[in-house]
C-alpha cells in the first residue's frame, strides 16, 4: 500500500499539529512552537527535517563537533550543513526512514519526531558545553585579558 500525502497529514494531525501541504506532491509542513518542520516522502523514503539558518558569528568548529557527538549518541539522526548560492549556510536535522505503508507511518512517525526533537536539544547542549570550554580556553591564553587584570607596581 503506497503512502499518500493524506496519510502523512493524518500522522502529523494525530500528534496534534496542523499539517500544511507543500508546493509539490511529496512534502507536508507543520509547525511546533514557531519552528517549521518538513516531512517529505518519495520512493518509500520518508524524511522528517528542520532547517536553521546559521548566524555569521557562530562557531562552525563547535557546531560540527556537536553534530558528530549528537549523531554518535542518537544513531538514526543525520545532521548536515548545506551552503547556498548566496553564501548563507544552515544546519539541517533529519530523520530518514524507509517505509512502505500507512500503518508503518502511523507506528514510526511519533518515534521519529521525538528523536528529531531530542537531537535538536542534545545538539544545543553539546554546542553550549563546547563553546563554554572554548571561551575559557581562549581567556586562559589571551595575553590582553591577563594584562587587563595586572596591577601597576610603582
Amino acid at each position: 500500500q503506497q503512502i499518500e500525502l493524506d496519510d502523512i497529514s493524518e500522522a502529523i494531525r494525530s500528534e496534534g499539529y496542523p499539517p500544511q501541504n507543500g508546493d509539490d506532491a511529496h512534502t507536508v509542513f507543520f509547525n511546533i512552537s514557531g519552528e517549521l518542520f518538513e516531512v517529505r516522502y518519495e520512493h518509500e523514503r520518508l524524511t522528517i527535517r528542520i532547517h536553521y539558518n546559521l548566524a555569521d558569528e557562530i562557531s562552525l568548529d563547535s557546531l560540527r563537533k556537536a553534530a558528530i557527538s549528537t549523531e554518535e549518541e542518537l544513531y538514526l539522526i543525520k545532521i548536515y550543513f548545506p551552503t547556498y548560492e548566496d553564501g548563507s549556510s544552515s544546519i539541517v536535522f533529519e530523520v530518514p526512514l524507509l517505509i512502505s505503508s500507512a500503518k508503518e507511518l502511523t507506528r514510526y512517525f511519533p518515534r521519529c519526531l521525538n528523536l528529531l526533537l531530542t537531537s535538536i536539544n542534545r545538539h544545543r547542549e553539546i554546542y553550549t558545553e563546547l563553546e563554554k570550554k572554548r571561551q575559557v580556553k581562549h581567556e586562559e591564553v589571551d595575553p590582553c585579558h591577563r594584562m587587563s587584570d595586572a596591577k601597576v607596581v610603582s
